[in-house]
């Protein structure tokens, strides 16, 4: 519950299961479902269901290591970060 000035504001509830990890400033939808047992990486916005000990980043979460892959293909090809 959000409370403003003059207005509360009801969002939704996500289910969170034990023993999970987020880290700073990472953003959950209303209503979904996040397994026991999951990493939520930093500045990440979960906008589906993520099933137990899994470990997402990115915006919209993805897998840790296909977000891996995908950086290091990149490299290969020569891209840098901006």
């Amino acid at each position: 519950m959000l409370r403003g000035a003059h207005r509360s504001l009801d969002r939704g509830r996500a289910e969170i299961g034990a023993h999970c990890w987020f880290g700073p400033h990472a953003a959950v939808g209303e209503g979904l479902t996040i397994g026991p047992n999951c990493r939520v990486g930093a500045q990440a916005d979960v906008m589906s269901d993520v099933p137990a000990g899994a470990e997402v980043v990115g915006s919209p979460t993805q897998p840790r290591r296909k977000c891996f892959r995908q950086v290091a293909f990149l490299r290969r090809m020569g891209c840098r970060a901006p």
